[in-house]
């Protein structure tokens, strides 16, 4: 009994000091929270992100007339948008998106966003598209030793900038540092050479990647006769040396195909020789032909006409 009437005097002693410790105690304690009051206050001071706050951007970031544009919100609230071309509006366009139908290198487009009574705008510029190479075709019937490849490109570009075209010659893989337009002299190569040609093209702030246009081993080229038959009668025999020549220096054969009776023909030299005793009078065709070890040839046709007189 003693006891409890203890307790209870002492508990009314405590209640003074425990009500001035509860008003003058911090209101956040170490590693605590704010009280209610507090956090009331606190959101009373952070401004408001509804209707009305909001940001806007243009994407891609760096476009070209290739892109079609689009607007980037962030924000809440009911968004109307304008879009404007150097400053003229394109009415056709009120939604998220501008068609790429609309603008070209170099135009400046502006998007014009509103909500709940404010406006806000971005820009952005329509940069340079990069050319591009379609194909290159090689302008020759025919390539060999001697005779100059001439070849011709054809690039694109989207933004219809004028082109211009760099080519780069190899031959066995090594670089021609001095041919550097859309012609390989022919002296440059030889039967067996490999030649490639890489192809670029520029339009002046952009070049394209290289393109492989030509990648090929130059051919055989094959003996050409660059003599005539002799008329000349006059003597016993008739003579008629033959001459041809090959671009890549090959060793030649020379043999008739069609001939009257007793014409021979030096395989080595080319030299026909034809007796003229006993021949008949009147036309006498000959076919001549000349190769190479490659299987090149050519090929040499006439008649011989004999008249009584001769």
């Amino acid at each position: 009994m003693i006891l409890q009437w203890f307790r209870v005097v002492s508990l009314i002693v405590l209640i003074p000091f425990i009500l001035m410790g509860c008003e003058n105690a911090p209101s956040t304690e170490p590693g605590g929270t704010k009280s209610t009051a507090e956090l009331s206050e606190s959101a009373e001071k952070v401004p408001s992100q509804g209707e009305g706050f909001f940001e806007i951007g243009i994407i891609p970031r760096s476009p070209t007339a290739q892109d079609n544009l689009r607007a980037v919100v962030s924000g809440n609230g009911i968004f109307s948008y304008a879009w404007f071309v150097n400053d003229e509006p394109v009415p056709e366009e009120s939604g998220m998106t501008l068609s790429n139908s609309y603008v070209h290198k170099g135009d400046i487009v502006t998007l014009e966003v509103t909500s709940g009574g404010e406006t806000q705008q971005s820009q952005i510029v329509i940069g340079n598209t990069p050319p591009a190479m379609k194909e290159v075709s090689i302008k020759n019937d025919y390539v060999y030793h001697g005779i100059d490849l001439q070849v011709e490109a054809v690039g694109e570009d989207p933004d219809d900038d004028s082109l211009e075209f760099l080519y780069t010659w190899f031959i066995n893989d090594d670089e021609q540092s001095f041919d550097h337009d859309a012609v390989l002299p022919g002296e440059r190569f030889y039967k067996g050479d490999k030649v490639q040609l890489y192809v670029k093209v520029s339009d002046g702030e952009e070049e394209s990647e290289p393109f492989l246009g030509v990648d090929l081993l130059i051919p055989n080229a094959p003996p050409h006769i660059v003599s005539k038959p002799s008329g000349d009668f006059s003597q016993a025999a008739y003579e008629y040396q033959v001459v041809a020549e090959d671009p890549d220096q090959d060793t030649l054969n020379f043999s008739l195909e069609t001939a009257p009776a007793g014409m021979t023909i030096d395989s080595a030299t080319g030299l026909i020789q034809w007796p003229l005793e006993r021949v008949e009078m009147g036309s006498h065709p000959v076919k001549i032909k000349v190769t190479d070890p490659d299987g090149g040839e050519d090929v040499q046709e006439f008649d011989l006409q004999l008249a009584p007189s001769q």
